[in-house]
């Protein structure tokens, strides 16, 4: 038999506020993340574009000379965005370029590795990395030429900016 009903009552109250603070909290926390993880995929997709176009260009005529102008132009781009590495690949899945940032080895040393990975749809495929409080995203996607057409692939590991994650 309940003595007081009201404190009876209120225990229950409080139980059940508890209860959907925390579950209400999760839910909150998940759909931040996810919209966070969102962001930075597209972040690192809009960077990705410099990459890909200078791929198709070079893949129109391919000699020594715009392979080493290539390689310039890729090194010089690294330097100034958020990747930390770019793998360019053939259709094949043949290594055709990698660049990386000076201090791009060192990090990446501390990165999980993973085998290749592209998807046959042409769809991104990216995985969240934590290391030492920073957060990277390693991207495998699709390169395609003007005309639509599948010409290479390309796989980054890109440095997720602290004030990005901040907010």
């Amino acid at each position: 038999m309940i003595v007081n009903l009201h404190t009876w009552l209120l225990k229950r109250l409080a139980v059940v506020w508890l209860a959907l603070s925390l579950v209400s909290g999760c839910i909150v926390n998940y759909l931040g993340h996810a919209r966070l993880d969102d962001h930075i995929v597209q972040m690192a997709k809009t960077e990705t574009s410099a990459y890909t176009t200078e791929l198709v260009e070079y893949s129109k005529s391919p000699s020594e000379q715009a392979f080493a102008l290539f390689k310039q132009m890729m090194q010089t781009m690294i330097e100034k965005d958020n990747f930390i590495v770019i793998r360019l690949y053939d259709t094949n899945i043949n290594e055709i370029i990698e660049v990386a940032k000076s201090v791009a080895k060192e990090i990446e040393s501390k990165l999980p590795h993973q085998n290749i990975q592209f998807s046959h749809d042409d769809s991104i495929i990216s995985e969240k990395l934590n290391l030492d409080g920073a957060t990277y995203l390693r991207v495998h996607l699709p390169v395609k030429n003007d005309k639509g057409i599948r010409t290479g692939f390309l796989e980054g590991i890109y440095y997720a900016p602290t004030e990005i994650i901040s907010q």
